[in-house]
């Protein structure tokens, strides 16, 4: 919610989530499927769901644009692909 109070667009995707928290959350755009690719300023990985941790690292790279972050609450994922984790 704080993300979005600055006026962004964002996309949740959570292979995981049940439909009661999707309804309940529902001021964010849920996305059924990971996208092949996108144009992504930044990506934040707050889950370290195991589907997420098998992907490929191109893949999280194909989501994100050229000067995209990707931020890694969880510290699960090498360090050579996020900018930033906690």
């Amino acid at each position: 919610k704080e993300i979005k109070s600055y006026s962004v667009n964002v996309d949740v995707f959570d292979p995981l989530i049940q439909k009661n928290d999707i309804k309940r959350l529902k001021e964010f755009n849920w996305l059924a499927e990971l996208p092949i690719s996108a144009n992504y300023n930044g990506i934040i990985l707050a889950v370290p769901h195991k589907e997420f941790l098998d992907l490929d690292k191109n893949t999280f790279l194909a989501l994100k644009k050229d000067k995209g972050i990707i931020y890694d609450i969880k510290s699960v994922l090498p360090l050579s692909l996020v900018d930033g984790r906690l």
